[in-house]
């Protein structure tokens, strides 16, 4: 599979950008200590990965425009999602995201247009991923049944009702009343 650094670099640059300021927000907005100095620590891991891929498009010459808008809407519905559906949902969609970026980096790790001392880096950004994937598994961990509720709400609105209601249980002289 061919890989364009630059469009990788692109994208994780506002990946990145998103993920530490969304991280902060947790931080700053959950009542847990030891979660909040947790997604801190995230926060500033992304912080540093920000940089190397500032450092890495500036070497190559690619202006890495500000996306305030993107950026902001992406924020806004994170922060939305929060709201709604509560911590537990969010981890599990920021897990997610983690994977997704591991696969990505690490076959940027093959590309030949690396220089070696970036691919070093780059495998440092890859196991601070890794060290994330793992956070978040464990904080996932403490919000399970939760998790298995929306799951449940969400399948029994894909049936077009929840499953908990049973429509032998309604009188039809009900209906439209």
């Amino acid at each position: 599979m061919s890989y364009d650094p630059v469009r990788i670099a692109l994208k994780s640059l506002r990946d990145e950008e998103l993920a530490q300021a969304f991280y902060e927000y947790l931080a700053n907005r959950v009542t847990d200590e030891v979660l909040s100095n947790r997604l801190k620590e995230l926060a500033s891991m992304e912080a540093s990965h920000v940089s190397f891929w500032r450092d890495f498009l500036n070497r190559r010459s690619v202006e890495t425009e500000v996306h305030g808008f993107r950026k902001l809407l992406s924020l806004t519905f994170l922060k939305l999602t929060y709201r709604i559906f509560g911590l537990g949902f969010i981890i599990k969609l920021l897990e997610h995201d983690e994977l997704g970026t591991i696969e990505e980096y690490l076959g940027m790790l093959e590309s030949s247009e690396l220089s070696d001392h970036e691919k070093e880096l780059l495998s440092s950004i890859v196991r601070d991923e890794v060290h994330h994937e793992t956070l978040l598994e464990k904080e996932e961990e403490a919000h399970k049944t939760f998790l298995e509720h929306v799951r449940e709400i969400i399948l029994g609105m894909n049936d077009g009702y929840p499953k908990w209601v049973e429509l032998s249980d309604m009188d039809p002289d009900e209906e439209g009343s």
